[in-house]
């Protein structure tokens, strides 16, 4: 269909449904019907074949595998619960973590060092921090947001992480190369041209100062305020709302766990995964012929993921069963107890890769928004309008990588094109292109964020068994400094590269940071001063 305005209905129905009626899986199914009506021209035959080839291209091996590791990875958190692991390890870790703010710090900590894939991130700290910060009352809406905030924009920045191989791809497709056979753009090797992009990310740098900052500030208003002070008062994690049918289920430890059955998993489920790495991308390490750099963009993570998930559950049912902590009928616990946790966010994941597939093959609504904010700018504010551009796309999808797959092969061509320079032009020619792509990648993990059907989200939410809108409307006041910060970044970087991409990046961080948690300091002094006033208004 030609594009048109229309295209940007069903992302815009998705997310008003999603906070209107609180029923995600209802939006996404509004947004599905909605995008392929428009897109069939309201045919409505037409439109089921949009339905039914969206939803055909779900199964694919990519997905199935991440559906598989989802739920082996939930049969894992199931048996760290039932084998007392859990209560083990809480228990050590309550005698070291002294308040909530510590607790907190811990979990910032772990997504650091889980930093090699974004679900993998999400779902372990989850499982892990949860038992600790419900010790300190810490509600469920406040440990998602740690763990959302501290995902996909940090993913990004590691150049060993499961995301290279993504978006080296797309630098490649987008006429970035060494090969001048393929006729590039831009002169570079790909991963090289990564590396320059890393520090314009400037999203993933100021929100993960903005919660370091709230965590250590113990600052806090808003929603996340007052479930903060209903678990203060009342222990209810949850907003005062009913305990969520999983958690009151729960899985009564069938023996006094000891911290092994909670590192064995996990120290399982870590070798295991970087092992498959190794293995599946041809790693030197294993005997194979590629570097740690290669194997990362060789291999496949989704499936290395579900062997990685696979392994670990099948080596610490071995070991439980073998140490007596579980017996062999209650291994169908651990399958449905993997079944339960994972389903709602398996469900919402399957609708929302539809939406987003439609909305790229069939609406291309990603085209349309990045040719109307930047079919005719100034090249010093490129960067700034590609950030909204791809930080509009990533919320309306929900995706973080099909934004970068829609809008880096239309950035590279596009910043080559200011400049009258004959291709392949080297990147030490044209510096502007490292902030423009950077802006391509803040944007997109932004999106992803904050986007109430993003991955993301929805993941952290299921990781941290908190109320999905809850934690949507509660994170969204907190990231808007860093979103705003972040746009003031790329307007300042696009007016002062010319003086020097150093100095450039420098001033433009200085000045995004300096926004973003003068904003935190400055909101948090109003909501002290109203809680104040509060107390001592009879």
């Amino acid at each position: 269909m030609s594009t048109n305005w229309l295209v940007l209905l069903p992302p815009l129905i998705v997310i008003a449904l999603a906070f209107i009626t609180q029923r995600v899986l209802f939006a996404l199914v509004m947004g599905i019907l909605s995008g392929a009506l428009i897109a069939s021209k309201f045919s409505l035959s037409f439109a089921a074949q949009i339905i039914f080839s969206s939803l055909k291209a779900q199964f694919d091996p990519a997905n199935l595998y991440t559906f598989g590791f989802l739920i082996f990875l939930g049969a894992l958190i199931t048996l760290i619960s039932v084998t007392g692991g859990t209560q083990a390890y809480g228990a050590i870790i309550k005698k070291r973590l002294t308040n909530a703010r510590n607790a907190q710090t811990a979990s910032i900590l772990l997504s650091f060092c889980f930093a090699i894939d974004d679900f993998f991130s999400i779902l372990t700290v989850g499982s892990i921090m949860k038992p600790v910060t419900d010790s300190f009352k810490v509600p469920r809406i406040k440990l998602a947001f740690l763990i959302d905030s501290l995902a996909a924009p940090l993913i990004i920045l590691v150049p060993v992480s499961t995301w290279v191989a993504m978006i080296l791809m797309q630098l490649e497709k987008a006429g970035v190369s060494l090969n001048k056979a393929t006729q590039p753009l831009i002169f570079e090797d790909p991963f090289a041209f990564y590396l320059g992009t890393i520090p314009f990310v400037f999203y993933s740098f100021i929100i993960a100062a903005s919660v370091i900052y709230l965590v250590r500030a113990q600052s806090s208003w808003g929603l996340m305020a007052t479930h903060e002070a209903v678990a203060q008062k009342t222990g209810n994690l949850f907003g005062g709302l009913d305990t969520p049918h999983q958690e009151k289920a729960g899985h009564a430890s069938i023996s006094r766990g000891t911290l092994l059955d909670f590192i064995f998993p996990l120290g399982t489920l870590l070798l295991g995964v970087f092992g498959a790495i190794l293995y599946l991308g041809n790693s030197s390490l294993l005997g194979g012929n590629n570097t740690l750099a290669q194997t990362m963009q060789q291999t496949d993570i989704f499936l290395a993921l579900l062997i990685g998930s696979l392994i670990a559950l099948i080596a610490s049912c071995s070991l439980a069963l073998l140490r007596g902590t579980i017996l062999f009928h209650n291994l169908p616990l651990l399958a449905h107890g993997g079944y339960d946790l994972m389903k709602d966010s398996i469900a919402l994941l399957f609708l929302a890769w539809t939406f987003g597939t439609l909305l790229k093959n069939d609406l291309r609504t990603g085209d349309y928004i990045a040719h109307l904010l930047v079919g005719s700018v100034s090249s010093s504010l490129l960067p700034a309008m590609f950030f909204i551009a791809s930080l509009i796309t990533s919320v309306g999808t929900g995706s973080s990588w099909g934004t970068i797959a829609v809008l880096v092969p239309l950035a590279v061509p596009l910043v080559t094109s200011f400049t009258d320079l004959v291709t392949p032009i080297f990147i030490s020619q044209l510096p502007l292109a490292l902030p423009v792509v950077g802006a391509v990648f803040a944007g997109a993990v932004a999106g992803d964020h904050v986007s109430p059907i993003g991955t993301t989200t929805i993941m952290s939410s299921a990781s941290a068994q908190a109320d999905l809108h809850a934690h949507v409307k509660s994170q969204l006041v907190y990231a808007a400094p860093a979103l705003i910060g972040t746009f003031l970044a790329f307007i300042v970087v696009g007016c002062t590269l010319h003086m020097g991409t150093v100095y450039a990046w420098a001033l433009s961080l200085s000045v995004g940071l300096s926004f973003a948690i003068g904003c935190l300091v400055i909101a948090d002094k109003f909501a002290t001063k109203g809680r104040k006033k509060a107390r001592l208004t009879p």
